[in-house]
C-alpha cells in the first residue's frame, strides 16, 4: 500500500511538468505510429522555462490530453492547453512499416475554434486573455502590439510523416507540415517554403521536421528532433500501462543570444487502459539465429507465421530475437539474410508459458536456386496472402501482405512442386524447375473456394472461360472426398420472378452436371435456385445485372 501511495504522489508531481500531447507525437514531432485499437491514453503534460524575461511573465505551462486508438490505423485526441483552450487532433496510418518501406501517416492537429495556432508555433502557453492568443512573444498573432511580422491566423496544423526502424535500436521520423511546423527563427526559415519571403509569412507555408530516436529493449528511448521551429532533446521510460517523458526543448536558444526566448524543461506522464508493450501471458517466442559455425546472425530477419497470422522482427547483435503477442497454435519460424536462409521450424505456442525456439541456423545459399513470383487471385489478378510449400524439401514461405510476392531460396537444381494454401481459396499445386545459382519466376493463380460463374442474359450454358476454374473445383473436391457443397444459382431482376427462379436452378444444374461427368458424386452436390432474391450488384446497371447472373459454390461440410 505504501508503494502505491509513493508511486501515486510521484506521478502527481511529474504530471505538473509536461508538453507531450499524443501517443503519435515524439516530443513535439508527429510520428507514423498510432495507438492500438481500443486503447485509451490519458496524458498530463506541461513545462516551465529555465530562465525568465520581462517579455515572458508566465514561464509555466500545464496541459492535459485524452487519446483513443481506432482499428490500429487511426488515433483521435483532445488536448486542453492551460485548461482554457482546447483542440482536436487526428492521425491516420496510411502504410504500415515493413522490411523495405516505412510507416506513413497523415494528420491534422491543433484543430481549434481559437485562432492562436500560428505558423510561428503556439498552442501550449498560458494566455493572458483566453481566446485571443498566447502571451509568449513567439506565439503572438496579428492583433498583438509590437509583433514585427505579419502572421496568418491558423485554425489547424496539418502534416504528413514517415517513420522507419533501422537495426534493433534506431528509428528515424521525417515529414512536412503547415501551421506549427513552420518556424519563426533565423534558422527555421531555411527549412520551410518562406525562405524567399522576407516581409511576410505565408498562410500556405510548409515546413520540414524530423527526429532520430534510439530505443533499448522496448522500455527506454532517447530522441533528438527538429519540429520546424525548435530543437528538442528528450528521453522516455515505459512499462506496460505507463510511460514517463523528460526533455529539454528550444535548445537553439542556448546559442542564439539575440532572442529573449529560453529553453524549457518538460516532462510527461502517459497512462493506458491496456498494456502498451505488454503481450498476453504465455504468447511470447524467444530464440537465436546463428550461422553454421555457431556465430550469431546479427540483423537476421525472423518471420513467424501461420494460416491467419504473420509477424516479423530482427535479431540483435548477439543473434537473439523475441516476439510478443503470438497467438496460440502451430507457428512456422524462418530466419533469413542476404544470401543466407534457415530451414523452417514448426513450433507449438501455448497460452500457458513462454515458448523457446531451437536455434535457427542460416546456411549459405548464394550458389543455390531461387523460385519467386506472385500468388494472385485468379479472377481479380490481385496479390493475396498465402503459404507456399515446397513438397520435396518441406520448406514453406509466406507471401507479402500487400503484393502477394513469395520467394523460395536455397534450392538444389531440379524440379519442385509448389503447393499454395490461402484462406478463402482452393489449394493450388504447380511444378517449377530451379537452376543452380539462378532465379526462376513463376506466378501462382488461386481460385476462391466461393467460386462465381457468370452467365449471359437468359442463358444456362457454362462459358468456355470457366472450364479451367471448374477443373480446379474438380481437383479440389477429389482431394476432399467427404466434402459437401451447395451449388447456388442466381439471376438478375429482369423478367418474371418465377421464371428467374427456374432459370437460376438450371444454371446450378449445369454446373452440377459438369462436376458429375468429371467423377464427383451427385450426393455431395446440393442444387438450389435463388432467382433474383440475392443480388450482389445493382440491378439498375448493366454491370450490376452481369454480376447477378451467376452460380456460386459454397462448402456445407467437410
Amino acid at each position: 500500500m505504501g508503494k502505491k501511495i509513493v508511486v501515486g504522489l510521484l506521478g502527481l508531481a511529474l504530471a505538473l511538468f509536461a508538453e507531450f500531447n499524443r501517443s503519435s507525437v515524439l516530443i513535439d514531432v508527429p510520428t507514423a505510429y498510432v495507438l492500438r485499437h481500443k486503447v485509451i491514453q490519458g496524458t498530463a503534460v506541461g513545462s516551465f522555462a529555465l530562465s525568465t524575461y520581462d517579455s515572458i511573465p508566465s514561464p509555466y505551462d500545464f496541459d492535459l490530453c485524452l487519446g483513443a486508438g481506432i482499428g490500429d490505423f487511426l488515433e483521435i485526441s483532445l488536448s486542453a492547453y492551460g485548461l482554457e483552450n482546447y483542440s482536436l487532433g487526428f492521425t491516420a496510418l496510411l502504410l504500415r512499416e515493413n522490411k523495405y518501406s516505412p510507416s506513413v501517416a497523415v494528420g491534422v492537429h491543433e484543430i481549434t475554434w481559437v485562432p492562436y495556432i500560428g505558423s510561428f508555433g503556439g498552442g501550449n502557453e498560458l494566455s493572458e486573455n483566453p481566446g485571443s492568443g498566447n502571451w509568449n512573444p513567439e506565439d503572438k498573432i496579428i492583433d498583438k502590439p509590437g509583433f514585427i511580422y505579419w502572421e496568418q491566423q491558423e485554425w489547424f496544423s496539418a502534416f504528413a510523416v514517415a517513420s522507419k526502424q533501422f537495426c534493433n535500436y534506431f528509428r528515424i521520423h521525417a515529414g512536412v507540415g503547415r501551421g506549427r511546423y513552420t518556424g519563426y527563427g533565423r534558422i527555421s526559415k531555411y527549412f520551410n517554403t518562406d525562405i524567399f519571403n522576407e516581409k511576410a509569412v505565408s498562410g500556405l507555408a510548409l515546413g520540414l521536421f524530423g527526429a532520430v530516436e534510439f530505443n533499448y529493449q522496448d522500455w527506454l528511448s532517447v530522441a533528438a528532433e527538429y519540429d520546424g521551429r525548435d530543437v528538442n532533446f528528450g528521453t522516455k521510460v515505459g512499462f506496460n500501462h505507463w510511460e514517463l517523458y523528460l526533455a529539454v526543448t528550444r535548445l537553439e536558444n542556448l546559442v542564439d543570444t539575440t532572442t529573449s526566448y529560453s529553453p524549457r524543461l518538460v516532462a510527461g506522464l502517459n497512462l493506458y487502459t491496456s498494456p502498451y508493450h505488454k503481450a498476453p501471458k504465455g504468447t511470447e517466442i524467444a530464440g537465436k539465429a546463428v550461422y553454421p559455425d555457431g556465430k550469431p546472425a546479427s540483423s537476421a530477419r525472423i518471420e513467424a507465421f501461420s494460416d491467419n497470422y504473420t509477424q516479423e522482427t530482427t535479431a540483435n547483435e548477439r543473434g537473439l530475437y523475441k516476439m510478443r503477442a503470438v497467438p496460440a497454435g502451430m507457428v512456422t519460424l524462418v530466419a533469413s539474410q542476404e544470401g543466407y536462409r534457415s530451414k523452417p521450424q514448426l513450433l507449438k505456442v501455448t497460452s500457458v508459458s513462454s515458448t523457446s525456439a531451437k536455434d535457427l541456423v542460416l546456411k549459405d545459399i548464394h550458389d543455390k536456386g531461387t523460385i519467386h513470383g506472385i500468388v494472385k487471385d485468379a479472377e481479380e489478378g490481385s496479390g493475396i496472402i498465402a503459404n507456399v510449400y515446397v513438397v520435396e524439401t518441406d520448406d514453406v514461405v509466406r507471401t507479402g501482405p500487400r503484393g502477394g510476392s513469395y520467394e523460395v531460396m536455397g534450392l538444389e537444381a531440379g524440379k519442385y512442386t509448389l503447393h499454395a494454401q490461402a484462406r478463402g481459396y482452393f489449394d493450388h499445386e504447380i511444378t517449377a524447375e530451379a537452376g543452380a545459382g539462378s532465379t526462376t519466376e513463376l506466378n501462382i493463380n488461386m481460385s476462391k473456394n466461393w467460386i462465381i460463374f457468370h452467365f449471359k442474359p437468359g442463358e444456362k450454358l457454362i462459358e468456355p472461360r470457366y472450364v479451367p476454374v471448374l477443373e480446379d473445383v474438380v481437383r479440389f473436391l477429389k482431394d476432399r472426398p467427404k466434402m459437401v457443397v451447395e451449388i447456388q444459382g442466381h439471376t438478375d431482376s429482369v423478367g418474371d420472378a418465377k421464371a428467374n427462379r427456374a432459370l437460376s436452378r438450371k444454371r446450378a444444374e449445369a454446373v452440377r452436371d459438369y462436376l458429375v461427368k468429371r467423377g464427383i458424386s451427385e450426393r455431395r452436390l446440393v442444387v438450389k435456385g435463388y432467382g433474383e432474391l440475392a443480388p450482389i450488384g445493382d440491378n439498375r446497371t448493366i454491370l450490376g445485372r452481369d454480376m447477378n447472373r451467376r452460380v456460386e459454390l459454397k462448402v456445407l461440410s467437410e
